[in-house]
């Protein structure tokens, strides 16, 4: 967050994301208020996009309004199926299981975390593990180290990759649980360094409107790995 003279204001992303527009820095104050160049009143966004129009927003396809994803499977194939809900005890082939999620308006897949209910780099990937910034790094090493997705160039996001996942729009969770069943209301790491204190990092609240802060890399915090598609 930073101040932006009469209050707290947090970062939100950038413009155009999806072909509407210029990318430029957005930040939305305490009241609300949305504050751009030569934009004073985007009416809808999306963490790491904002657009002019409701219609522009809903042109994009599987997801929350603004959003679209693809599921990927354990070998890094699209599933045939995509709107399946997560079962513990579903598959690839009905739809119900999947290891990686592919944002297609910014080409990053992510990582998709499980309820631990299964050995290997699945228990590896619970959602109720937390990590240190050191651990966490650990983790992205075991994580490439077991080829996620068939992918071994995984790693922490910076902290506007990680807030394009967010949305201002939802309560609970600030995510499409749907596409990302298994994540908890608390903080995750980035790979940004914080600014305004000397070895903060920034990490994301994936709760509220989806803030980000820093803190000392001692903290624990959720990781949710990414990588550049394809």
């Amino acid at each position: 967050a930073v101040d932006h003279g009469g209050g707290v204001c947090r970062f939100c992303g950038r413009l155009g994301s999806a072909g509407v527009g210029p990318r430029r820095a957005v930040l939305v104050g305490c009241a609300g208020l949305a504050i751009a160049v030569g934009i004073t009143s985007p009416l809808w966004h999306r963490g790491g996009a904002s657009f002019h129009s409701p219609t522009a927003a809903a042109a994009l396809k599987k997801g929350l309004v603004g959003f679209d994803f693809t599921r990927i499977g354990r070998s890094g194939t699209a599933l045939e199926r995509q709107d399946a809900v997560w079962q513990s005890a579903g598959t690839e082939a009905d739809g119900g299981r999947w290891d990686c999620v592919r944002d297609n308006v910014t080409g990053l897949w992510w990582e998709a975390k499980t309820p631990g209910d299964a050995g290997g780099v699945n228990d590896l990937r619970n959602v109720g593990r937390a990590y240190s910034r050191s651990g966490a790094l650990e983790y992205t090493n075991a994580v490439n180290a077991a080829g996620l997705c068939g992918q071994r160039d995984w790693r922490l996001p910076t902290v506007t990759e990680l807030k394009g996942l967010t949305s201002i729009n939802k309560g609970g969770a600030t995510i499409d649980v749907l596409q990302f069943p298994h994540t908890v209301s608390a903080g995750y790491w980035t790979a940004s360094a914080y600014p305004h204190r000397k070895n903060y990092v920034w990490y994301v609240y994936f709760a509220g409107a989806g803030d980000a802060f820093g803190d000392a890399p001692s903290a624990n915090y959720a990781v949710r790995l990414v990588r550049e598609g394809p």
